[in-house]
């Protein structure tokens, strides 16, 4: 297990013995990395967590509370958050509208 370090941030060390391989990764790869780690280290873990999730999850969380049960992200949902063409919000919803009418369970 990782230790705490003063800045409050988890340090994961390799195994004694072990060789971290950054070939791996390209340049651009560690470039944005290092931009990432820079721009997100000063910020709290609860604060990161919020950060990482889209108005789907939000609305979701928030039903959740409501319900007090589980609520599933619905596909237009995610595709909304994920900036889908109004044309397409419209394929999705009059899909799921017909799948609801008509008792359709799709394949999973």
């Amino acid at each position: 297990m990782g230790t705490v370090e003063d800045n409050k941030h988890q340090l994961i060390k390799l195994a004694d013995g072990a060789n971290c391989d950054l070939d791996e990764l390209s340049e651009s790869n560690t470039e944005i990395l290092d931009k990432w780690i820079a721009n997100c280290m000063d910020i709290n873990s609860y604060k990161l967590s919020d950060l990482s999730y889209d108005k789907a999850w939000t609305q979701a969380k928030r039903q959740t509370e409501k319900a007090g049960e589980d609520t599933k992200i619905t596909l237009y949902a995610m595709a909304k958050a994920g900036g889908a063409s109004d044309g397409m919000l419209e394929v999705i919803k009059e899909r799921q509208f017909i799948q609801k009418r008509f008792n359709i369970h799709p394949q999973r």
